[in-house]
């Protein structure tokens, strides 16, 4: 069995940015970037494509990457990551599995190698990137990390948020397909989970149009 495998997620049908994955973005595209990333991290033989599309698979055979293929349904607007990350240790065990996602393109692969001495280090099950925010935040018009009664506090009297921006992941494999199977499908928030922190400028995570707009900007400045 492997220590871990890398697997890069990519579905053909991007409804809320259209192709977003190989449209061009500066020369290159998001996918070629997230390839790049992994092939900087680990070798080949430990790099996956995990995808419906047969654009996204050739691609990733010109790199001489390996392609899970993703079955239909798994490729849905209803999928979870959990989902997905079980169906693929399933069928491709290790040890560690490691999430490199192509939504954060400015996001430098220096943080997963960071993340993956944190993960070995620490008794950590399932370990994210992210962002930390110590401003006042709300949830649904109510506030998250202050009581909203009487005067404001202080910025640096309120507790901080983090927040995932998922441009890479971590998981412990044993741990992750016990809680999913015993857990109604709950794996990726599972065990001792943590939030690693990630440079705010590069973690710049690509939803809608206007994100990817914004990244391409950002993208061309870096050069």
């Amino acid at each position: 069995m492997k220590d871990f495998l890398v697997f890069i997620p990519v579905k053909s049908n991007s409804e809320r940015v259209e192709n977003k994955n190989l449209r061009d973005f500066n020369g290159t595209n998001l996918l070629k970037i997230a390839i790049q990333k992994g092939l900087n991290f680990t070798s080949r033989e430990n790099l996956f494509l995990n995808t419906n599309s047969e654009k996204a698979s050739e691609l990733a055979q010109a790199y001489d990457i390996q392609v899970f293929k993703r079955e239909e349904d798994l490729c849905t607007n209803e999928t979870t990551l959990d989902t997905i990350i079980y169906n693929f240790v399933q069928n491709n065990p290790c040890k560690k599995v490691i999430l490199i996602n192509t939504i954060t393109p400015l996001l430098n692969i220096k943080y997963l190698s960071e993340m993956f001495e944190h993960f070995e280090n620490e008794s950590i099950d399932s370990l994210i990137s992210g962002n930390k925010f110590k401003l006042h935040a709300f949830c649904n018009n109510k506030a998250v990390n202050f009581e909203n009664k009487g005067p404001i506090p202080q910025t640096q009297n309120i507790s901080s948020v983090d927040i995932c921006n998922w441009g890479f992941g971590i998981w412990n494999t044993k741990n992750f397909l016990k809680s999913y199977e015993t857990n109604s499908g709950h794996g990726v928030f599972s065990g001792q989970f943590k939030i690693y922190q990630t440079d705010l400028f590069e973690s710049l995570k690509i939803s809608e149009e206007s994100d990817f707009q914004l990244a391409l900007k950002q993208y061309k400045k870096l050069g």
